[in-house]
C-alpha cells in the first residue's frame, strides 16, 4: 500500500513522528529477539518480565502500512 492516510495538521506530524518511531526500534527489536532465542531463554508460548519490559515502550503494531 503506497497511499498514504492525510488527516491533517496536527494528526499528520503526530502520525509522522510515531512512524519514525517505530522504523527507527526495528533493529532493536530484532536484536533483542535474535540474542534471546540464540541464549535460548525466549518462550515465544509467554513471554517474561525481560521481554515484557524491553516491548514496554515499542510501537509494534504501528507500521505505516497497516495503522
Amino acid at each position: 500500500m503506497s497511499e498514504r492516510l492525510v488527516l491533517g495538521s496536527p494528526v499528520d506530524g503526530l502520525l509522522d513522528r510515531l512512524y519514525a518511531r517505530n522504523v527507527a526500534q526495528n533493529d532493536a527489536l530484532t536484536t533483542y529477539f535474535t540474542t534471546r532465542a540464540a541464549e535460548g531463554s525466549l518462550d515465544w508460548n509467554q513471554f517474561d518480565e525481560r521481554t515484557n519490559e524491553f516491548l514496554r515502550d515499542k510501537l509494534i503494531a504501528l507500521d505505516r502500512a497497516k495503522a
